[in-house]
């Protein structure tokens, strides 16, 4: 039987995993890509996690930067469980129309576009100064940042 170009042989796996593998499980297949896929979405969980307690980690700091209120930091911070759960909703039916390999290029864009719009008002000196402004981009991060969860935990 010929195994696929990226399919891992038994004995490859075998020594990955450091143990032997029963003859029985011997026939399954262990593919190279499934890795990748795994160290993708930890790397993207990773850097959406960091965005989601940025501005929270360092409240006093954050306040003062971006001369917000503790009450509107605390708004701007449940924006992405609220999102989230929302976005819960149309994980599933992303999985199954797009595939894994489009829903994982979608969640890659929303865990950039989250931080990237939350560096607008420190790149752009107007948007710092202009109080709405400043707050879109701070809420819509978030909400951003937030749909991207429930791609990553799907």
């Amino acid at each position: 039987m010929a195994l696929r170009q990226d399919a891992m042989h038994p004995s490859e796996a075998e020594s990955l995993l450091g143990a032997p593998i029963p003859s029985s499980a011997a026939a399954l297949r262990v593919y190279r890509t499934r890795f990748w896929i795994l160290l993708s979405f930890s790397l993207i969980g990773m850097c959406q996690c960091m965005n989601c307690f940025t501005l929270t980690s360092l409240p006093d700091s954050s306040e003062k930067y971006f001369n917000i209120t503790q009450g509107e930091l605390i708004v701007i911070f449940n924006w992405q469980p609220l999102a989230n759960t929302v976005g819960a909703l149309f994980a599933a039916g992303l999985y199954s129309t797009l595939g894994t390999r489009s829903t994982a290029r979608l969640l890659a864009v929303l865990a950039t576009a989250g931080p990237a719009i939350r560096c607008v008002p420190s790149l752009v000196p107007a948007v710092l100064a202009s109080r709405p402004l400043r707050l879109l981009c701070l809420h819509a991060s978030s909400v951003i940042n937030g749909c991207g969860g429930p791609i990553l935990n799907s």
